[in-house]
């Protein structure tokens, strides 16, 4: 830096560095790195760990003006959509979530100028990073994490999967899990159909995972990962959409059904639809309603990526006992084009959160989807937004006996130390009950909490205690950079939330 500053006089000077120690994503990479080369980057990366130290470097070694820039808003404000299109094509998978955290928590841009070149460096306008943006600040709860028991070790290589499609199936009180990129072939969509469950141990202190691996009868089903998964009131799963990877990514607009014919053996069969089927997409959002004319089940999609990086706002609805499929008039808030939400069911609605716009800004809204007539379904958007944070890539779980839908994890495009892990939404009164960090110290592993799959288990059915404790695999599936391989959380961990 001193060096550049004296041999040129007139120069514009760019660097980029790593910061951010603290933040997660750090933490995996340092571990990722020790476990590699028993080496640790943390000393280098906390001398200069953030934007205005950076600043301060370039300015105490001869460099008259300095900035130090986000590399996301740089890539979106200075460089052209296409090759910022090309450039995140080039991330595993397209991970928008890595993307988005490489470049907000792992990389700044410091650019540094003198002489002639100042003006020069001011017609860039370009926009200082704060050190921390302090964009939500509540007084947050502490809860602690414990790890859970799994029945057998060899099934927790089942459900280390990132990109996958659940469901959860209310008459077995569990969840069916299929595709996604899992440990055994951590480069590969799986076609692995797994059940997961969770109950107390006997002394109710710790929860105990089941993990079964589940036999298919029936049609060949793509390699796909970020399909949607809807379960209907029979336990029947409909799966649609999704991505492949041989090669190059291509959405699928294919849907298959999961009937259970003997315990844990399913018939898959791809479904013969009619009508003007959806476009081929992934990362959308799935639910299944009862229309009030007939009182037929449908499945309703929205959103989602086209193959072709395209983001959707339209709605699609497949009748499941003709298996016809028909656009839908959205009436109501009608939500921007998005991707990558968190759904649940909710008293015969689907209640969606979060996601990323087409300009990969992340949305606070949360809506609520119901039924209208036949063709016509509304979105209202319950009014949360100036208590909910903005994220994507998060996970939810309604708790029936409180009306509250709890929301776990998901993308922040801000670095911020304060951010809730965990948040808890009164769906009666459209307010933020609770807001919990988790004490991520206690964890085996450090972990980052987008795609990863929600449960609930209440700590007895006839309990008057309002506390509940969650289950959470799945989700990381964050690249090896030394092996370009992905690494997968060993172990699922459990939340005890004592909200009221």
């Amino acid at each position: 830096v001193e060096w550049g500053a004296k041999m040129f006089p007139n120069s514009i000077f760019v660097s980029c560095d790593s910061c951010y120690p603290e933040s997660d994503y750090m933490q995996v990479l340092d571990r990722m790195t020790k476990k590699k080369t028993a080496f640790t980057i943390m000393p280098a990366l906390k001398s200069f760990s953030t934007p205005r130290a950076l600043e301060k470097r370039c300015l105490q070694n001869g460099w008259t003006t300095a900035a130090a820039i986000n590399m996301f808003s740089f890539f979106c404000k200075h460089v052209d959509r296409k090759e910022w299109q090309r450039i995140k094509m080039i991330q595993m998978a397209d991970d928008f979530e890595l993307c988005h955290l490489m470049t907000t928590q792992l990389s700044l841009i410091t650019v540094a100028s003198k002489g002639d070149m100042m003006q020069m460096m001011a017609c860039l306008n370009l926009e200082r990073t704060k050190d921390f943006i302090t964009s939500f600040t509540p007084n947050l709860q502490q809860v602690n994490l414990k790890p859970v028991n799994v029945n057998h070790e060899p099934s927790v290589g089942l459900i280390q999967r990132y990109g996958c499609a659940s469901g959860y199936i209310a008459q077995k009180e569990g969840y069916l899990v299929y595709s996604g990129c899992c440990f055994s072939r951590p480069n590969v969509p799986t076609t692995e159909l797994v059940y997961v469950s969770c109950k107390e141990t006997v002394t109710k202190k710790i929860l105990e995972c089941d993990v079964k691996k589940c036999f298919i009868n029936g049609h060949s089903r793509d390699n796909l990962v970020f399909s949607s998964l809807a379960i209907s009131s029979n336990g029947t799963g409909f799966l649609f959409g999704g991505c492949s990877q041989d090669g190059s990514l291509k959405a699928s607009s294919s849907a298959y059904s999961f009937k259970e014919i003997q315990h844990l053996k399913y018939d898959v069969t791809l479904l013969e639809t009619t009508g003007p089927a959806p476009e081929p997409r992934w990362r959308h959002t799935s639910g299944i309603l009862t229309c009030s004319e007939g009182n037929e089940e449908s499945m309703i999609i929205f959103g989602g990526l086209t193959t072709n990086q395209e983001v959707l706002n339209n709605a699609y609805q497949l009748n499941l006992g003709t298996l016809n499929w028909r656009k839908c008039t959205i009436l109501g808030d009608k939500p921007k084009a998005s991707h990558s939400h968190c759904s649940a069911m909710w008293n015969n609605s689907l209640l969606m959160y979060g996601g990323l716009d087409e300009d990969e800004v992340p949305i606070c809204s949360l809506y609520q989807i119901s039924f209208l007539e036949e063709d016509q379904i509304s979105f209202e958007n319950l009014n949360i937004c100036s208590s909910l944070p903005s994220r994507y890539s998060a996970s939810c779980v309604l708790d029936e006996k409180m009306d509250t839908l709890i929301i776990v994890g998901g993308v922040d495009l801000h670095y911020n130390t304060e951010l809730p892990d965990i948040l808890v939404v009164n769906l009666k009164t459209r307010t933020l009950l609770s807001c919990f960090q988790m004490q991520k110290e206690l964890l085996l592993e450090p972990v980052l909490l987008f795609g990863v799959i929600c449960g609930i288990q209440r700590e007895s059915k006839n309990s008057e205690s309002n506390s509940v404790n969650l289950f959470v695999f799945g989700g990381g599936g964050v690249p090896d950079y030394l092996s370009l391989e992905r690494t997968f959380y060993n172990h699922p961990f459990q939340i005890t939330l004592p909200y009221v």
